[in-house]
């Protein structure tokens, strides 16, 4: 049975001063002035005080955010004002008296002692000691029996002095047990970590990590209402939203979807996410806050919705040699690559100003020199583009030894397959040089986002000197963790204005702690399948599918890419088929199989129309047992996928249909001709193979 905060019990003040005397000194530091009021139910108390700084650098009134947990929700509303004046904060420095918070009662509170505690956050990570305030409703009710209970506590203590001590242990736990409950609740202190932000039409999504610092795990965490300035909110249309438990030192994200057509691009507007929460049977409410900045597009160009058929998003090709109608193809029937220079991506935008192009970086190495069968860095550089090509060994006179990865006493990890370090991911120095860096290229190269290669547990499928473990749980974890505050990080430094799309392999490592939620989306390499007729066990493409959904259900970019031998039409179909079977908003697919050149096959014009069966969170909902394949439902027809190691079929569609049937595919010729076509076969029945799809179209085309 839930038990709520009643007010009417009275405080154990040595509890609440011992929890703040054993915090440790914090880089940001906050007092309040007269933080116990007095006030009548109805009433908005105004809380100010100053704030120290020595986070390191000057804080701007938009970088601090407070926090509040441990508070009746019932009756208890915080409010932040920090923010709502301008101004500046040196690293070292204390300000002046400021207006932080306001701590309204509702009108039907009761007589009694409300209590909240507040925390200060600053954009730089820094978090304060927690603090309490509380406001006391002065006039009394009858039938207040906390009060009344505390009262005789008092009289008994003046009264029997030590006449009868052996009762007061008892008189103590009937009053001061509601307290040690408000002990518990006030140990969960939530805190917020940079959110991930994007912008799609007048929509904007907000992913907001939600930590809790404190010492115990908050259970049943609801969100019960998200506030982003004046925007009204498109979704979640229901609430509450349930966050599950954020155990101590854990986190849970919640995402919202704004409409942005009233906000201002570059403009810091605050977010409240507010909620509440249980420690064992007590529940308590919390509100954190946040200022995000709503992104800067990149010129004009976006990633484009996909609900409405089979879009392509290009790997690499090369330019040097191509024809104007080649570029026009290209330009019109993809919707961007990544690795090109940038004259060549304005020769694109001539035709396609939406064009997008993702700068091509390692996600968490820097590529030095290809190795050789021994695994030394003997080859020619690695290169990458900064206008032009240059090497991506920036010199060893750059280069600081507390960039690299070490591991059992070795200065540096190398990658005996593809030539790169490993990087400290943690290290200040390694991703101000980075991020400053990519940022520079980001902006010669006029791209749109980055695309982060080898961004995995590093210890899943590569060859380094020295040898990473095979299998470690806690060094595969320690670096998931890397990775995320990694992404964070580099979010944060972007700022909204480019993409962050890192690629995660195939995905297919049952032990992958990673957590990709903070990403604006990514590759799936070896998407359906290895490539060359090599496919994925059935629980493997199983896993695959349902990570890949947990992504776009969350709205997240996806790009699925794989490399089947180019003429064999049964596999390019299992590969679209697949993609079909998960394609959201944002889903963009790449069958590579004719190397650098503008290449297509004529299943990407196949016209299924948006999709009737909407996205599930397991693609065992799409299985139907009768007839053995995984079918998802468009207007114009459906998919028919078997990813199993028997054949299906003949499978009884009910009515006469037309099977797709493609022929051809291949480099685009000069004059711009898309090679390949596509035939519709009248069938009431179809067989599909093991590793087959079949898309069925309702009429003829």
């Amino acid at each position: 049975m839930k038990r709520s905060l009643f007010p009417n019990s009275p405080r154990i003040l040595v509890v609440a001063l011992l929890f703040q005397v054993l915090l440790p000194a914090a880089s940001l530091n906050f007092s309040i002035v007269n933080p116990d009021r007095i006030s009548p139910a109805g009433a908005i108390n105004t809380f100010g005080g100053t704030i120290t700084n020595n986070t390191g650098v000057t804080l701007g009134a938009k970088d601090l955010f407070l926090n509040f947990s441990g508070y009746d929700a019932a009756n208890v509303t915080l409010s932040q004002l920090v923010g709502s004046t301008t101004f500046s904060l040196p690293n070292g420095s204390t300000s002046g008296f400021l207006n932080l918070f306001t701590f309204t009662l509702s009108g039907a509170a009761q007589a009694g002692a409300y209590s909240a505690q507040v925390a200060l956050q600053a954009i730089t990570g820094d978090n304060s000691a927690g603090q309490t305030v509380s406001v006391t409703v002065s006039t009394p009710e009858p039938g207040s029996i906390a009060l009344t209970l505390a009262g005789g506590f008092a009289l008994l203590l003046v009264r029997l002095r030590k006449k009868c001590w052996p009762l007061l242990p008892l008189l103590a736990v009937v009053v001061i047990a509601p307290s040690l409950t408000k002990a518990q609740v006030s140990a969960v202190q939530f805190l917020t970590d940079q959110p991930g932000l994007t912008e799609m039409g007048t929509t904007v999504t907000v992913a907001l990590p939600i930590r809790n610092g404190g010492s115990l795990d908050a259970t049943n965490v609801l969100v019960t209402s998200a506030v982003l300035h004046t925007a009204p909110l498109v979704s979640p249309a229901v609430f509450p939203v349930s966050l599950g438990t954020i155990a101590a030192g854990g986190r849970a994200v919640f995402q919202a979807d704004f409409d942005g057509t009233g906000l201002t691009q570059n403009t810091p507007y605050l977010l409240t996410v507010s909620g509440t929460y249980q420690v064992g049977g007590a529940s308590a409410g919390f509100s954190v806050n946040r200022f995000i900045t709503v992104p800067v597009v990149g010129p004009g160009r976006h990633f484009p919705d996909t609900t409405d058929g089979i879009f392509v998003f290009s790997d690499q090709f090369d330019t040097s040699n191509l024809t104007e109608a080649q570029f026009e193809f290209a330009a019109t029937h993809y919707v961007g690559a990544q690795k090109l220079l940038p004259g060549a991506a304005r020769r694109l935008r001539q035709d396609n100003s939406n064009f997008l192009v993702l700068h091509y970086r390692l996600g968490q190495g820097l590529g030095y020199r290809v190795p050789d069968q021994n695994c030394r860095p003997t080859g020619s550089y690695i290169q990458i583009i900064d206008g032009t090509w240059v090497n991506e060994w920036p010199g060893n006179s750059v280069v600081k030894p507390e960039w690299f990865f070490k591991y059992v006493g070795a200065p540096s990890v190398y990658n005996c397959n593809f030539g790169w370090y490993l990087m400290e991911l943690n290290d200040p120095s390694w991703r101000a040089w980075w991020s400053n860096q990519v940022i520079q290229q980001l902006q010669t190269n006029e791209d749109d986002g980055v695309f982060a290669d080898s961004y995995s547990i590093p210890n899943y499928g590569f060859t380094w000197n020295p040898p990473l473990p095979v299998v470690d749980s806690a060094f595969e974890q320690a670096w998931a963790t890397r990775e995320h505050n990694f992404t964070d990080y580099i979010r944060g430094q972007f700022n909204g204005r480019w993409k962050w799309i890192p690629n995660v392999g195939a995905y297919i490592t049952t032990r992958d702690p990673s957590d990709y939620s903070n990403v604006d989306g990514v590759m799936i390499e070896q998407f359906a399948e290895y490539g060359n007729e090599n496919y994925l066990a059935l629980g493997d493409w199983q896993l695959q599918m349902n990570r890949v959904l947990s992504l776009i259900n969350k709205n997240k970019i996806l790009i699925a890419q794989t490399y089947p031998t180019g003429y064999d039409l049964n596999e390019r179909m299992f590969d679209i088929g697949t993609y079909l079977l998960i394609k959201g908003k944002r889903t963009y697919v790449n069958l590579a199989s004719w190397g650098l050149d503008v290449q297509w096959i004529p299943e990407y014009g196949v016209n299924l129309g948006p999709a009737v069966d909407s996205l599930p969170t397991d693609i065992a909902t799409y299985w139907n047992p009768n007839w053995n394949v995984y079918v998802r439902r468009y207007k114009n027809g459906m998919v028919l996928v078997n990813p199993t190691s028997t054949n299906s079929g003949p499978i009884d569609l009910g009515a006469h249909y037309y099977r797709v049937e493609a022929s051809g595919g291949g480099p685009v010729s000069s004059d711009g001709t898309a090679p390949g076509s596509l035939s519709y076969v009248a069938t009431k029945s179809v067989d599909v193979c093991s590793d087959c799809a079949a898309i069925i179209l309702y009429r003829q085309p």
